[in-house]
């Protein structure tokens, strides 16, 4: 199984970074109340043009920015619990999609990736417009977003075999119910979904679990998939 997962808005509280940039670039004490109503926001909560544009050129200028951006609530445990499942089970592939556009953001990605507990990840940064040619060129079974275009993206390109998971915010309420939209509350009830007979812990593949066991002893019990 191949899974394509974005990040901002189904992993990472991107819109909560944002703002506390802004405030910090500019002075201001603006708060943001739970998600946000529209996709583009910040000029309703009183920034300016040039403010958010100086924020996205301090996040160009300093990509190690994004290992800041704190995880959306049960992002950790669904990270932890997506590492447990590649590590576990053959054949089940995962890429990270992300639209940030910085020189330095994959690896910044990758590593607040691995803060979180996944191992080895593989991020792609797609440039703008080009999200659903790069996630029908991989041909995955399942893809995870919250901006309903880049889960209509694909159809466009031709691929329509992916079960297509809409994480589900306020900004996009609107799409929850799209022919072909999967709507969830995020990405632990996509992994529920998608591998029913996982459970918490190592579950009952004796032959993976003796492999574990072998990990422990080379790389050591803090190394373990968790």
């Amino acid at each position: 199984m191949k899974l394509v997962i974005d990040i901002d808005g189904v992993l990472a509280d991107f819109p909560g970074a944002v703002v506390k940039l802004l405030n910090l670039l500019t002075g201001k004490n603006v708060l943001l109340l739970g998600d946000p109503v529209e996709w583009f926001f910040l000029e309703n909560l009183g920034f300016k043009p040039d403010e958010i544009r100086a924020a996205a050129l301090y996040q160009e200028q300093y990509p190690q920015w994004y290992t800041t951006v704190p995880p959306l609530p049960g992002a950790l445990d669904a990270v932890k619990r997506l590492n447990r499942i590649v590590f576990l089970q053959h054949g089940v592939e995962v890429y990270f999609i992300t639209a940030r556009a910085a020189s330095g953001a994959k690896r910044a990605t990758e590593a607040w990736l691995e803060g979180l507990g996944m191992r080895n990840p593989t991020v792609i940064t797609a440039p703008k417009g080009e999200k659903g040619l790069i996630i029908a060129g991989l041909r995955p079974d399942v893809v995870v977003d919250d901006y309903p275009p880049n889960l209509e993206a694909p159809w466009l390109e031709g691929y329509t075999e992916a079960r297509s998971y809409l994480v589900k915010h306020r900004y996009n309420e609107h799409a929850w119910e799209t022919p072909g939209f999967i709507p969830v509350d995020g990405i632990g009830e996509m992994l529920a979904r998608e591998f029913p007979t996982e459970r918490e812990g190592i579950g009952a593949n004796r032959a993976r679990v003796r492999q574990i066991g072998a990990a422990e002893q080379l790389l050591g019990p803090t190394n373990r998939a968790a």
